[in-house]
């Protein structure tokens, strides 16, 4: 029975579990019982587990070739996006209950995470990045340099995930395995399950690389344990909020790197032109792209949008493309079939959506039929952050100069923009808004699926984990 079932936490590799205790602790979701298993670090393991690690890890990583690192990530990869994987059918189960999303919800959002995480994404990311992707097995020659270049890994990481997206966290796992770093990994409490049996896969498969990655959850209030991992690592990723911001900055100091991924937003821009109407196929194709970005992730990731600013000229009434917006938030109602909230979530957006006619002027508040989905049209002086759970601003506006108002204020925030504008336009928007650190311009219905190659938070995500070394041999 799954209510009966001990799902583990962690991932030790063999030849740590001595390192180790372990408890189990019951939890109660929506009335079944479930049960995980925690893993708890001996003292052993900082007086000589952590070097133990680190020593078989970066040897076993500095003998692999990256093609087969890559190969084996492929492998690992292919896995979970079968479908005859019954540990992972049992797994998203336990993460809907978890998180509140629905199955569906949690099987797209891994399938989407894993599609982009094949052999030729990978190769693709690292070749975008470093002048020769083999330099990670040696020195190469360099033609700029005339000499040869090594690039050498930054070991040990030591990772911060959230719960925010299911599977999000297997990528600061890839990106150190590819860059041929050992990674200690702390999951969130919140959705703990699916990043250990990831790294059970490469077990599963007898890849070396289950060696190099340790994955463990423990309480976010165990901050003595947080500073002891940070002091044994050159590199912390993080994924959190202001608090986790203010908590590690001061604690992750140089020559030590603090890759930090904070809140950011997203939103939007229909241009002039570029909606005329629900009876063209064009602006049918717009409206299932904006709603796809709105539903997927349930607007939890730093993607997807609070808003979709409209251009009130050469569109059709800001109206009807809000009425064609609702129906077809429906449709993905039944697609896929909104999350479970917490009664205090659902208390906390009923009354944020309630509050909107106290505190916006010209608000007009649309709801679907089941009133969880909801398009909110207002005239607005500030960027309006949703709630969240399918709740999107649609802001209208006539010229420029509006938006810019607005997004400025906001762009240490700003991370992901969909830009649906005309030829004309495009330019003008590439420069105003890559000026204001957005990292990301895409089109509608392509906001929560990036490619490898993107470089979030404006950062090249595989570089910042590696140094270089050059021989100038031929100067």
């Amino acid at each position: 029975m799954m209510d009966e079932k001990t799902f583990k936490t962690y991932y030790i590799p063999d030849y740590l579990k001595k390192y180790f205790d372990y408890e189990k602790i019951e939890h109660i979701k929506n009335g079944k019982k479930i049960i995980f298993e925690y893993a708890v670090f001996k003292d052993s393991f900082f007086e000589k587990g952590f070097s133990e690690f680190e020593e078989k890890a970066l040897l076993t990583l500095k003998n692999a070739g990256i093609d087969d690192i890559v190969n084996n990530l492929d492998e690992v990869s292919a896995r979970v996006l079968s479908s005859d994987f019954k540990e992972l059918k049992e797994t998203v189960e336990i993460i809907s209950l978890m998180t509140g999303l629905t199955i569906k919800s949690v099987k797209q959002s891994i399938e989407l995470e894993f599609l982009s995480s094949r052999a030729p994404e990978m190769k693709a990311a690292l070749k975008n990045e470093f002048f020769d992707y083999k330099a990670m097995d040696g020195f190469k020659y360099n033609e700029n340099l005339k000499g040869r270049v090594r690039i050498i890994p930054d070991s040990p990481i030591f990772g911060i995930c959230s719960s925010n997206i299911p599977a999000l966290p297997h990528l600061s796992i890839m990106r150190s395995f590819m860059t041929k770093n050992c990674i200690i990994l702390k999951t969130s409490s919140g959705e703990p399950l699916f990043t250990p049996l990831y790294m059970r896969i490469f077990e599963e498969i007898n890849s070396p690389l289950k060696d190099c990655a340790l994955v463990i959850c423990y309480k976010s209030d165990f901050t003595e344990l947080t500073e002891k991992l940070i002091e044994r690592s050159n590199i912390v990723i993080a994924y959190g909020g202001v608090s986790a911001e203010k908590f590690l900055a001061p604690k992750v100091l140089w020559p030590k790197k603090l890759i930090m991924h904070a809140h950011k937003l997203g939103f939007g821009i229909i241009g002039g032109g570029m909606y005329e109407g629900k009876n063209s196929e064009a602006a049918k194709k717009l409206i299932e792209a904006v709603a796809f970005d709105t539903v997927t992730f349930e607007q939890r990731a730093c993607l997807a949008p609070h808003v979709y600013f409209y251009n009130e000229k050469n569109n059709a009434p800001v109206n009807e493309f809000i009425d064609e917006l609702l129906s077809e938030l429906e449709k993905m109602e039944l697609k896929f079939p909104l999350p479970a909230l917490a009664a205090e979530e659902i208390f906390s957006r009923k009354n944020f959506i309630d509050g909107l006619y106290f505190s916006m002027e010209n608000v007009q508040i649309l709801e679907t039929v089941s009133k969880k989905s909801a398009v909110i049209c207002a005239s607005v002086g500030e960027f309006p952050v949703s709630c969240l759970n399918r709740t999107l601003f649609v802001v209208p506006y006539k010229g420029e100069k509006e938006i810019l108002n607005i997004i400025t204020p906001l762009k240490k925030y700003l991370q992901n923009v969909s830009l649906n504008v005309s030829a004309y336009e495009e330019n003008f928007w590439l420069e105003k808004i890559g000026a204001l650190g957005v990292s990301r311009i895409c089109r509608a219905g392509k906001m929560p699926v990036p490619t490898m190659m993107w470089h979030h938070d404006g950062r090249c995500c595989l570089n910042e984990l590696v140094k270089y070394c050059d021989y100038e041999e031929n100067l």
